[in-house]
């Protein structure tokens, strides 16, 4: 074992291998039947060990393999745990841990540290001296383990894991030893926990998929595709460099489709990479409504084996010259990893793969649906008063209303809400209402957003805050305007006879119209706010103030068209108006 642990050519090691197995059997053949079996059993026990180590030691010593050699350490601790040798299982963890450790990994340090854990009990039954542990009890070693399990899994942010082995440590400390300050020091420790699950932010990692085609990779992972968590902070250019820089001579593919039975790409002598980012599939969690939005994000982002990436593609391109959102079809590809993250290392290979194809207008309520959420858990998390870490809020609002405002809401209701889009998809009549609900929905959330908004932005975006709301009130009034729009170009489907009541009732449409608009002014949202007012209240702009004018200068021109029409209606009572009329309620 030494012999193969020094080398570090994977051919030596392999020439030697067949040599010492060769020669090892030649001297252990014998022709009795009775030890046969046995000494067939050891040869191969042996050549496994072997192997492993053999893994373990040709791997670049280079932190690009840091990945590798964690996953060729845990093979070798898996054979050596299931063929009994559990003394020297349990020196690889305690080694793996210290290389954690010292690279500032802890929770990966805390999460090899549970191998050593699940080998323990809470007896009184005494264990030798191991690992850099004296002698000493079960219950002892394993309150030390809980301890610096804690203690990792603190300084990694899994503060729920952490809670978790306090609450199980603090049983033994009520229940079986009754050391009442150790269960006092822990309470304390969790309270803190709980304090940084509400205020601290953790960030959570990207995810990759990486697909290795082509005979010029090793058979252990040739034609198979992985899950990888990239490192803190680190996005796709620096992790496809990373992996590229793993191999020699690597070919990255520019598709995103994976290749088929038959392709080129499998059958040839190279390496063949297919990277791209994908998206977190989120877990139901139950009575995640109820839970602060910080604590239910963290949750359903975590302990997560189901992931999403989304492939566009196009089917005809006469609409979508028309309207890109009316050809904006996808294949959703739906990946399942065999172990569930975050892990000790930083892959796990792809088990299940589903894909199902995603409709334009269903892509539509998704993007919308998906923004409107995002901005409900800001205006939750900003909602009573926290200031910390604003940028992220303020992007997303700022986002969204620009877009609108430059025609984003029109694109897709250009696209979907027309007559000819109803008659090509009749069966789409829920979605479009669905669709339909989720902009009025934004527009309410946008309200709600800008009011928190204003509360919590320091004077050093007060102009962009006067933007933002000026932008709001304009994209309200266009929205309104196409309402009435509608109304008014909407055809009449059949001849009413003069009702001399008609003019009053103009003339109380354009009463209630003036009524309406005081009322919206006094309410004061969405106007230009005083910058001497701390306290960023509303008040009434001059902007606004000519914008109604001008609606209601509008509803008088139309009065004065309706009047018109009833005289004429009077002194022709007899005639056929061949005109449409247009009759407000």
């Amino acid at each position: 074992i030494d012999a193969f642990s020094s080398f570090t050519d994977r051919m030596a090691n392999k020439n030697f291998c067949d040599f010492f197995f060769q020669t090892l059997h030649d001297k252990l053949e014998v022709n009795s039947p009775d030890i046969a079996e046995p000494i067939q059993k050891f040869l191969s026990e042996i050549r496994e060990l072997c192997q492993h180590i053999i893994a373990l030691s040709t791997l670049q010593r280079s932190s690009d393999h840091d990945d590798d050699r964690t996953i060729a350490t845990l093979r070798l601790m898996e054979y050596l745990k299931e063929s009994g040798r559990i003394s020297t299982y349990i020196r690889y963890i305690c080694n793996l841990e210290s290389e954690f450790e010292s690279k500032d990994m802890h929770a990966k340090a805390g999460m090899v540290l549970k191998l050593y854990n699940v080998l323990l009990d809470w007896s009184d039954n005494p264990l030798p001296p191991l690992a850099g542990y004296e002698a000493e009890t079960n219950f002892k070693r394993k309150e030390q383990i809980f301890l610096n399990m804690i203690d990792y899994f603190d300084k990694g942010e899994l503060w729920e894991d952490a809670i978790i082995l306090i609450n199980e440590l603090k049983d033994q400390y009520l229940l079986n030893t009754f050391e009442y300050l150790k269960a006092s020091s822990l309470l304390q420790r969790e309270a803190e926990l709980y304090t940084k699950i509400i205020q601290k932010e953790r960030i959570l990692p990207e995810y990759f998929r990486v697909g290795f085609y082509g005979k010029g990779f090793q058979s252990n992972i040739r034609g198979k595709s992985y899950i990888y968590s990239g490192l803190p902070m680190e996005r796709i250019q620096d992790f496809t460099e990373r992996i590229c820089n793993k191999f020699e001579s690597p070919i990255l593919m520019k598709s995103t489709v994976p290749p088929k039975e038959g392709d080129d790409v499998l059958n040839s002598n190279g390496k063949y990479l297919q990277i791209y980012i994908v998206q977190i599939v989120p877990r139901s969690i139950e009575g995640s409504k109820k839970l602060p939005q910080k604590v239910a994000d963290y949750r359903s982002n975590s302990k997560i084996n189901h992931f999403l990436y989304k492939r566009p593609f196009s089917r005809d391109k006469a609409k979508k010259k028309k309207n890109e959102f009316l050809d904006l079809w996808t294949l959703n590809y739906h990946f399942e990893t065999k172990d569930s993250f975050p892990l000790i290392t930083n892959r796990s290979e792809i088990v299940k793969t589903t894909t199902i194809e995603v409709t334009p207008i269903e892509n539509a309520i998704q993007t919308i649906d998906n923004k409107n959420n995002q901005l409900m858990n800001f205006a939750e998390e900003f909602r009573y008063g926290k200031t910390e870490n604003l940028s992220p809020f303020t992007m997303v609002l700022q986002g969204t209303i620009d877009a609108a405002v430059s025609g984003g809401f029109d694109n897709y209701k250009d696209a979907f809400f027309t007559e000819e889009y109803i008659v090509e998809n009749p069966n789409d009549d829920k979605k479009i209402k669905q669709l339909n609900s989720l902009f009025e929905n934004q527009l309410e959330i946008l309200d709600d957003c800008i009011k928190i908004h204003s509360k919590v932005c320091p004077e050093s975006l007060s102009a962009l805050q006067d933007h933002l709301e000026i932008k709001l009130v304009e994209l309200k009034k266009i929205d309104e305007k196409k309402e009435e729009t509608k109304k008014v170009n909407a055809p009449v489907l059949r001849k009413k006879k003069f009702d001399p009541k008609r003019r009053a009732n103009s003339a109380n449409f354009s009463k209630s119209f003036i009524k309406a608009s005081h009322n919206n002014q006094n309410k004061g949202f969405g106007t230009i706010r005083s910058r001497n007012a701390r306290s960023r209240n509303f008040v009434i702009g001059s902007r606004t103030t000519q914008t109604n004018l001008q609606d209601i200068q509008q509803i008088q021109n139309l009065n004065s068209i309706s009047k018109n029409k009833d005289d004429n209606h009077d002194n022709n009572d007899d005639k056929v108006n061949q005109n449409k009329t247009v009759e407000f309620q």
